[in-house]
This record gives structure tokens, C-alpha cells and sequence, in this order.
């Protein structure tokens, strides 16, 4: 499952969230990518929004690794802005231009290979 909210058309931006994937005996490796990968497509070609953004909590590096390959970008950080498991974290803030998302498609060919 992956979404995007609070759409906000004047300014071509929205925020992506919601990632979550079943882990049972089907392999997941690639659908969290794949699925970022679908969102951003999407986004950016058929709503024709100019920006993407998210956040995620600082230790939470596997979902930072996902977006990073997929084209966010770190944006910032919120210090100590969520309150979880009996301590404060930080809260980084990234997203996702247009531009981003052309220059990896351009780089890596991504839907040129799932075609294939």
C-alpha cells in the first residue's frame, strides 16, 4: 500500500506516505522501489505535480535508503519532533522534483528495463 495526500494542485505538490508491505512467502525484494517508483510516475506524469514530498523518523534508515533510490532528496530535519518509543526523535523531511525523477529515469533507464 502507498499513497499520496494533500494534493495541493496551485503549486503542483503533494505528500507521499502510507509505504507498507506484506512480508510473507512471496519474495518483496524490489516492490517497495517498484512501488515508489509507480507513485512518482504517476505524480509527475499523469497529475503533472512538480514535487513529492515526505518524512520519516531519523533511525528508520531502510526507508531512507528506498527513497534515496528512488530520487528524494534530504530536505532538512525537525529535531526531536516525534515522541516514540519512550525517547524523541528526529524527523527527516525529504522529496522528490520532477527534475529528480527525470534525471534517474534518464540514468537508469528504469521503465525502459521493466518493459523488457
Amino acid at each position: 500500500m502507498i499513497e499520496m495526500q494533500d494534493i495541493d494542485w496551485k503549486n503542483g505538490s503533494a505528500v507521499a506516505c502510507g509505504m507498507r508491505i506484506f512480508k510473507g512467502k512471496k519474495n518483496t525484494q524490489g516492490l517497495a522501489a517498484d512501488a515508489w517508483m509507480t507513485l512518482l510516475r504517476y505524480a509527475f506524469n499523469e497529475l503533472r505535480l512538480n514535487r513529492i514530498g515526505n518524512s520519516i523518523l531519523e533511525y528508520n534508515l531502510m526507508s531512507q535508503k528506498i527513497y534515496e533510490s528512488v530520487g528524494f532528496k534530504v530536505e532538512g530535519r525537525k529535531r526531536k519532533a516525534i515522541y516514540k518509543n519512550g525517547r524523541f526523535n528526529d524527523l527527516i523531511i525529504m522529496g522528490c522534483l520532477k527534475s529528480d525523477y527525470e534525471e534517474l529515469i534518464a540514468s537508469n533507464h528504469y521503465w525502459e528495463e521493466i518493459q523488457e
